[in-house]
């Protein structure tokens, strides 16, 4: 599990670097539409660890939808 998580991280650095967020740093604007996104996936990044070292998710939990 570890190796996937890795390999999952490796993937995700390289494309944002690619994409040239990292340079953009747009989350760190007090009120902006990106920092409310990054702090969502922050939040879900952690239900997501909780989920893998406990079997569950102890926090309600709301499946994204599309549209």
């Amino acid at each position: 599990m570890l190796n996937k998580i890795q390999n999952r991280i490796t993937q995700l650095d390289n494309w944002l670097d690619k994409e040239g967020i990292k340079e953009e740093q747009a989350h760190l604007i007090k009120d902006s539409r990106e920092k409310l996104y990054w702090h969502y996936g922050y939040l879900m990044a952690l239900k997501d660890v909780l989920a893998l070292l406990f079997g569950k998710i102890p926090i309600h939990h709301k499946q994204d939808t599309y549209n």
